[in-house]
């Protein structure tokens, strides 16, 4: 964060000046603390942990590129009183992914009726063992 100061039309907005790693963009935010360096944001074109896509927005006249997030916006919890702060030594313009719990592995199953042997984990391990050619070991 490089600077912040009061929305000129709106008493609970911000105007944030952000490093987003080579350039700044200027983030709107509602949060209602007021941001200071070191605090989470994110450009616009990024995806949220729902999938859809952060653009840019309007909001009284300022042109947002972006937002300043919450726990809950990045998926890691349902916390949404308090703006993230990234320690780490986390530079403007990384990845999230290198910095917070967000990336998880996802296995999607579609079982078909002539495989029942796999409506159970240990059916479903003995097939990813299978495909993967990981090491098995079956139950104690």
């Amino acid at each position: 964060m490089l600077s912040a100061e009061k929305h000129p039309d709106a008493d609970r907005l911000t105007v944030c000046e952000v490093d987003v790693g080579g350039s700044t963009s200027t983030i709107v935010c509602g949060a209602p603390m007021l941001p200071r360096a070191g605090r989470c944001g994110r450009q616009a074109g990024g995806d949220h942990a729902d999938g859809s896509q952060l653009g840019e927005a309007k909001l009284r006249g300022v042109k947002s590129s972006g937002m300043i997030l919450a726990e809950d916006e990045v998926g890691i919890s349902d916390a949404h009183s308090e703006i993230m702060v990234l320690g780490n030594g986390a530079a403007p313009g990384e990845p999230l992914v290198e910095h917070l719990p967000i990336a998880d592995e996802v296995l999607e199953l579609e079982i078909t009726p002539n495989r029942p042997d796999c409506l159970g984990v240990y059916g479903v391990a003995r097939e990813v063992h299978a495909i993967t050619g990981s090491s098995w070991r079956g139950p104690d």
